[in-house]
């Protein structure tokens, strides 16, 4: 018996199993062509769009690439500019002579990054006053005070400022400094404030002026230096016949 001849498969594609495929089965000719209309009306603006758009889009990605880098370029600089000053700084610390440490911090601030200069100025001011030169250290401590003037730094760097100018008998400029910290100090230096306040009232010749503050400290029933504001009190009323 003959064996019966395969059919041969349609040249139609549309006709035949999916894709041309045998054995998929037969899609019906109306769906293929609903699909493809269907593709072909998504699919054309948008491909039409990203054709023309092509050159603008490729654009715009290699500027996002070139910011990507330079910021990690730019950041990577700075960390290292920073390791490099810090190193910088350790090397001057080390000196053993105030002076030489003054000295050599001071040529350091010249050309510190701003973040450090704080930094640095408090180790000029502990190194002048190691070297005996207040004065120096007084210039270091109001450089922190005005660049920070409301930072907790800041003001404990005014006191210090202050004391200073007392210990050079510019007790006016003491005053002066620690009259700017009056209304913004928190409360743990409200205390130390007011002391050293009314001492320096008393220095640049304004009793007066430092009894209400010396009294105000004594109501605070603060035990610390008691019997020294009760003294002081006692001796300004004798002083202004009160």
């Amino acid at each position: 018996m003959a064996t019966p001849k395969r059919p041969p498969l349609s040249p139609n594609p549309d006709t035949a199993g999916l894709g041309g495929i045998p054995g998929l089965g037969n899609v019906s000719p109306d769906l293929l062509s609903e699909l493809k209309s269907e593709v072909a009306g998504e699919a054309t603006p948008l491909l039409k769009w990203i054709t023309s758009h092509i050159k603008a889009i490729f654009g715009a990605f290699i500027a996002l690439v070139v910011i990507i880098v330079g910021y990690g370029i730019w950041q990577w600089q700075t960390e290292k500019n920073q390791r490099e000053a810090q190193i910088q700084l350790g090397r001057v610390l080390v000196a053993a002579d105030p002076a030489a440490r003054v000295s050599g911090l001071e040529t350091f601030l010249a050309q510190a990054p701003d973040e450090l200069k704080p930094g640095i100025n408090l180790e000029i001011a502990v190194s002048a006053i190691a070297g005996n030169n207040p004065a120096r250290a007084a210039e270091a401590y109001k450089a922190v005070r005005t660049a920070s003037p409301d930072s907790t730094t800041g003001m404990m760097a005014a006191l210090n400022e202050a004391a200073l100018l007392l210990q050079m008998n510019k007790a006016d400029e003491a005053v002066s400094v620690l009259d700017s910290l009056e209304g913004k100090v928190p409360d743990f230096m409200k205390r130390g404030l007011h002391e050293r306040k009314a001492f320096a009232l008393e220095q640049a010749g304004r009793p007066a002026d430092a009894l209400p503050l010396y009294e105000a400290l004594r109501d605070s029933g603060a035990a610390a230096g008691a019997d020294f504001i009760l003294y002081k009190i006692n001796t300004i009323k004798a002083g202004l016949g009160k």
